[in-house]
């Protein structure tokens, strides 16, 4: 007998249209328009709203943002963010750039708004080609705006792509603000010894590069149950993170996930442009 998809339970429902939305989030076009799947009937758009709406997506170019924040806080779906993914393609100027996406997320409507229920931050930046460009005077500023506007953050990535110093700047000000709070962290960047600890990570993934990361960040090993190291050069990764714990050298009694990966040969010089989550 044939099964109508009306039948469906919630859950199963859920699913469909969960793996249709991946599909859709491949076609950053369609973000600001209206979901289809919401005005098929009051039950799938009750199923379909949080899956929707549950990652907030921004993406700037050369000034110019586009996203569905406005879209979900005008269909009261705001509060169902669980995640935003922010792609910062640099104009010449870095700092106007990341406003113009700050700004975009924000609203014009509510100058005030903050997305307190957003756990994750993704955060993919092309590189300033002139490092003549990438003044970091700005970056403090950008760093208290995201705090501001996202101050639950418990999960932050910080793409491979930047080496500029600018950028640099703001990954680090971002560990730093949220380091009190941060449950995972995924990054490959250049820690420094100023970066402050991370004392709550459970989660966390290095990626090593010649070019930016060769350092570990400050973590309490007490904490971490599940550690990636890709990339790594040397065994000296393993003694940094043993001498960065908040309280010395510590064992690892609470990891239950290892990964390491080793890298020999020169490192590549080409990077490639960032993709995001759709490609």
């Amino acid at each position: 007998m044939a099964l109508h998809i009306n039948s469906l339970p919630d859950d199963i429902l859920a699913m469909v249209i969960g793996y249709a939305q991946r599909l859709e989030q491949e076609t950053r076009g369609l973000w600001s328009k209206r979901q289809p799947v919401l005005s098929v009937c009051r039950r799938w758009r009750c199923v379909a709203m949080p899956i929707v709406y549950r990652e907030i997506f921004v993406w700037c170019e050369e000034g110019t943002a586009s996203t569905n924040a406005g879209l979900a806080a005008e269909l009261g779906a705001a509060h169902m963010a669980r995640s935003v993914c922010m792609t910062v393609l640099y104009d010449g100027d870095p700092v106007r750039s990341m406003r113009s996406a700050l700004s975009a997320l924000q609203g014009d409507d509510k100058p005030g708004r903050r997305w307190d229920r957003v756990k994750r931050l993704d955060l993919y930046v092309h590189p300033v080609a002139d490092e003549a460009l990438a003044k970091s005077q700005g970056a403090a500023d950008v760093v208290r705006a995201v705090a501001n506007l996202l101050p639950g953050v418990e999960a932050l990535r910080l793409d491979d792509h930047a080496s500029d110093s600018f950028t640099l700047s703001v990954y680090r000000g971002l560990a730093s603000a949220y380091a009190g709070q941060l449950r995972r962290l995924n990054s490959s960047y250049i820690w420094g010894a100023s970066t402050s600890p991370l004392a709550r990570l459970t989660h966390l993934e290095v990626r090593f590069d010649a070019l930016r990361c060769l350092s570990m960040p400050r973590v309490c090993t007490d904490t971490l149950v599940s550690l990636s190291l890709v990339g790594a050069t040397t065994q000296q990764a393993w003694l940094q993170l043993m001498e960065g714990g908040t309280d010395g050298p510590a064992a690892l009694g609470s990891l239950e996930h290892l990964y390491v990966s080793y890298h020999s040969g020169p490192w590549p010089l080409a990077r490639r442009a960032p993709q995001g989550p759709w490609g």
